[in-house]
């Protein structure tokens, strides 16, 4: 494994050398399983979890009519100076604050959403934003909008056609247009208003398509601007891609028919699936030399009681 400075601003990678010894609790036969170093910019370990988060996830959105999905995205205001986990902690906390304003809660019945963070060298600042796959109550009306970027004689965001789609997602009588959606944002945010909401269509992709855009930048490098350091602080140990409403397992509404889990690996020699890493031994062998140092006192064995008094007889 590449061993990195924490203020390098090379991204560490995994060399895929590494493995770890794994034994077993019954039999002591060993097994040999890969590791990675888990960084948050480590292309490998980015590609792995893409791959992960895909097969979790994609087997819900099959289950749900396409019609009622839509693509939607949160972005923060750049600031210079604004440290990436302050930011983190900030987007996470007003999309909570959304989910509870009106119409977002009488429209949205729930989805997942990935926090994505990037360096840009422009403005000097990490650009923070969150895309969402929500399921609409109602159903998701699509129409098209006219690019302002380019007053329609095409570029890379409308797809050099002049125009994007854009969508509104409909509830019992409540309706979320993305004008709409950027007033309520910029209440919650204070300063930020830019949002967006697309439809998910067969045509461009469709629901696997719609996942794969929503996780695309796991398959990108991670761009920190030589600031690796500060992104695997902020990012570590935080889940970034996570469910809610009536996605959510807890929520009392879900309904979906998840897939079984995968079987415990089970040791070749007795088929029992304890497993103790070499680590977990290591650090058994260890206490226990430490506690043969200084072994605590015995205590000290009960004296045994006197025999009884019996009465012998004479002869």
């Amino acid at each position: 494994m590449v061993s990195t400075p924490r203020d390098s601003g090379n991204l560490p990678q995994c060399d895929g050398d590494q493995y770890v010894t794994l034994y077993c609790g019954n039999c002591g036969n060993t097994f040999t399983h890969p590791i990675s170093c888990g960084l948050r910019t480590c292309p490998n370990c980015r590609r792995r979890q893409y791959f992960r988060l895909r097969e979790k996830y994609l087997p819900k959105v099959l289950q749900v009519d396409i019609e009622k999905l839509a693509l939607v995205t949160l972005t923060l205001k750049l600031r210079e100076g604004v440290t990436l986990r302050s930011l983190l902690d900030r987007i996470r906390k007003a999309f909570s604050d959304l989910r509870r304003r009106l119409p977002w809660e009488k429209t949205v019945a729930g989805g997942f959403y990935a926090i994505e963070a990037k360096w840009s060298e422009k403005y000097q600042a990490w650009n923070c934003h969150i895309h969402a796959l929500v399921e609409s109550r109602g159903v998701v009306k699509p129409f098209k909008a006219t690019c302002s970027r380019c007053s329609g004689e095409g570029c890379r965001k409308c797809d050099g056609e002049g125009w994007y789609w854009q969508g509104d997602i409909l509830g019992s009588g409540v309706k979320l247009t993305p004008q709409g959606l950027d007033a309520i944002w910029k209440q919650v945010t204070g300063d930020s208003y830019i949002t967006n909401i697309m439809p998910v269509l067969e045509e461009r992709g469709g629901k696997k398509g719609a996942v794969s855009y929503l996780i695309k930048y796991l398959l990108k490098g991670a761009e920190v601007g030589g600031r690796a350091g500060e992104y695997n602080d902020a990012y570590y140990s935080r889940r970034i891609v996570h469910s809610f409403g009536s996605w959510h397992s807890r929520s009392k509404d879900y309904r979906f028919i998840d897939e079984p889990e995968k079987e415990p690996l089970e040791c070749r020699e007795c088929g029992a699936i304890v497993w103790i890493s070499e680590y977990e031994l290591r650090e058994l062998k260890n206490r226990a030399i430490e506690q043969g140092r200084a072994p605590p006192p015995e205590p000290p064995e009960p004296e045994a009681p006197p025999a009884p008094f019996q009465q012998v007889a004479i002869v």
